[in-house]
């Protein structure tokens, strides 16, 4: 006698209405995000709805949020939450995102999809619980990656640094840090294990005295980084440049200005040897570009094989 096809049912979710519908198998017994990826996966390639990004961490100035999916569509991209368990904390995790004003300027209006509605709730989720951030992602490599390395560099999606959106990122960052720069690599020192205590990492630091640091390292999607720090520049981030896009490069400097704001706080101290080297080299940058002088990049290094 032949099996009876498993029924299905379709996803709940608050999606556009010319978004096709995602239908799930009634035979799934533990229902988890990749079996809600999977059949959204399938639903989205037949109607030719191109998901652009899967299961990774956007940057926002409060922490990192986890985000499933982003589809594209002609209106714009969508951020996609998937709850498995549509539960009261499901619920207030996406009445926080739909409040969530980064998200909506950033990306757009999220979308949720489960097996069933989610609840109405008037529990309130602590940003705390949706945007963590407990340590920098950035690991020390013991093989670097070979090739050049920079802090912007000018590319097909970022061709112009007058206009590119880095510019102002790496402008926070030095204000977030001016005075604190030394305390700062102090703490990068400790976080990620180079030192064992913060009072090792001080000694180490006062021992470098005018010399550049160099960290080879890797973000936590695997791009290749090296973080350098010099008394007279700060510590500075610096991006492989097969990997640098401009999306790449703002979430790298991102990063680390929110690691930074969690290390020092929001009180930028006294004007700074770093802040003033930048301050000068924004400027001669900028006035370069005005006599119609090509900007390739910035902070480049190079890192042999």
């Amino acid at each position: 006698m032949p099996k009876t096809p498993a029924a299905t049912t379709t996803l709940a979710t608050n999606a556009p209405d010319d978004w096709p519908p995602v239908p799930l198998r009634d035979s799934v017994k533990q229902l988890d995000k990749l079996h809600l990826l999977t059949s959204i996966e399938t639903a989205f390639r037949a109607a030719e709805l191109p998901i652009v990004r899967e299961s990774y961490e956007e940057v926002f100035p409060h922490g990192l949020l986890k985000i499933d999916l982003v589809v594209q569509t002609p209106k714009g991209p969508y951020p996609v939450f998937l709850y498995p368990n549509p539960n009261e904390s499901a619920a207030a995790h996406f009445n926080f995102l739909e409040r969530y004003r980064p998200l909506l300027v950033r990306i757009g209006r999220p979308v949720y999809y489960a097996p069933e509605p989610l609840p109405h709730t008037f529990q309130r989720m602590p940003l705390d619980m949706v945007l963590g951030f407990d340590r920098l992602p950035i690991t020390p490599v013991a093989i670097p990656t070979p090739g050049d390395y920079a802090m912007w560099l000018a590319n097909g999606d970022d061709p112009d640094l007058s206009r590119s959106a880095v510019l102002g990122e790496i402008d926070d960052y030095y204000r977030v840090t001016r005075g604190h720069e030394r305390r700062l690599f102090v703490h990068l020192l400790t976080d990620v294990g180079i030192a064992q205590t913060y009072e090792e990492a001080e000694l180490a630091v006062a021992d470098l005295a005018d010399r550049t640091f160099r960290l080879p390292a890797q973000v936590s999607d695997g791009t290749p980084v090296v973080l350098t720090y010099h008394a007279e520049r700060g510590l500075r981030p610096h991006i492989h440049t097969q990997f640098a896009s401009r999306d790449t490069v703002l979430r790298v400097w991102r990063l680390m200005k929110l690691w930074a704001r969690r290390r020092l706080g929001d009180r930028p101290g006294a004007v700074s040897a770093p802040y003033r080297w930048w301050r000068d080299t924004r400027r001669r940058a900028l006035e370069a570009l005005q006599a119609e002088k090509q900007i390739q990049s910035l902070g480049r290094l190079t890192l042999g094989g």
